[in-house]
């Protein structure tokens, strides 16, 4: 290793715990093991953290928090702010052996992104919009399925979905195995920037028909207020969407970037057994962030109180409920002859 390379990186991972290491978030004890690899070897250098101090030492530890492979002249471009953690996350030049979101909460000056980065070549703020809804996804988390006042208005507003000329898939997710999202950010920092899940469970048949779809409608029950676990574990798995920068979009709100302009139009369909328009205000605050944040078309949005009711057959019989059902349908076949719900 050049001398003159070797003496800059010992300065540079020396301060490296003065210029990031933020001692008030958790009070345990970390060693953090750099190992480079440079010209066929690896050296060995870690930062012992003990009571808020800092300790410097060279060679290998037996035990360590976690470590950070790269080769010098990577890591020499992270810690002269060259170079952001996060791209060198992606490529592949940069590596993190163990837990990545707990080194990200300690040094996240490094590499927990700022919003003072420009977009990215490759990254999008804006999503599609497409000119019509002719493919549309609805993704049910109704435990009870067609049996519950949730399958009953999805598949009344899928009649009018179909009459307006539509192709419709229903993917009841409350019948597939789909793993929540686990926030090991493998996303963000593995090879293939896929999810650790994407051949283990059923989430690929959801992005299967996610592409495929020109909508997604969210259907559900309200549970204590919100939406049932069953939809919100397949919407924390779009997570993986996003991308690890944090920038400023058109209002002014920190986010990340998307890896692929096709963040999908988005609607939803909720019942409650409660009446009043209050059970729902948790699940359209909800989408009113999302949408703000992400810019995505939203064409619908339908709430039902008092849906236990529909579930009676002598109920259904009722003008009332008759009239509903026939505007749910009607509302399906407006959203795809002309984009709106009148």
């Amino acid at each position: 290793m050049d001398i003159q390379k070797k003496e800059k990186l010992i300065e540079e991972l020396v301060f490296f715990h003065y210029k990031f290491y933020n001692p008030k978030k958790g009070k345990k004890n970390k060693i953090v093991q750099f190992a480079f690899h440079e010209d066929n070897q690896t050296y060995y250098y870690y930062l012992k953290i003990e009571n808020k101090k800092c300790f410097y030492h060279k060679g290998k530890s037996n035990t360590f928090n976690y470590q950070i492979n790269t080769d010098l002249d990577t890591w020499l471009k992270i810690a002269t702010g060259e170079l952001k953690g996060q791209a060198a996350m992606k490529s592949g030049k940069l590596k993190i052996e163990g837990s990545l979101f707990d080194f990200l909460f300690h040094f996240g000056s490094a590499f927990g992104g700022t919003h003072h980065f420009e977009i990215p070549e490759g990254l999008f703020l804006k999503s599609e919009k497409p000119n019509q809804y002719k493919k549309i996804l609805i993704i049910s988390g109704s435990p009870r399925g067609k049996r519950g006042a949730t399958g009953l208005m999805v598949d009344t507003f899928k009649e009018g979905l179909l009459r307006g000329g539509a192709e419709v898939v229903v993917l009841e997710s409350a019948k597939m195995n789909i793993n929540p999202c686990i926030g090991c950010l493998k996303c963000w920092s593995g090879e293939s920037q896929g999810c650790v899940f994407d051949e283990k469970d059923q989430m690929k048949e959801v992005w299967k028909k996610y592409y495929w779809s020109d909508l997604i409608i969210w259907a559900a029950p309200v549970y204590v207020f919100h939406l049932p676990v069953a939809i919100k574990k397949v919407m924390d798995r779009l997570f993986v969407l996003n991308d690890p920068h944090i920038v400023l979009n058109q209002h002014n709100v920190t986010v990340h970037p998307k890896k692929t302009n096709q963040y999908k139009p988005m609607g939803v369909i909720a019942v409650a057994g409660y009446s009043g328009k209050e059970n729902f205000s948790a699940i359209h605050h909800s989408f009113k962030v999302w949408r703000h944040h992400y810019d995505f078309d939203y064409p619908v949005e339908l709430f039902r109180t008092q849906a236990m009711t529909f579930l009676s057959n002598a109920d259904l019989q009722n003008v009332k409920q008759k009239s509903c059902l026939k505007a749910l349908e009607q509302a399906g076949y407006e959203l795809v002859t002309t984009k709106k719900i009148n």
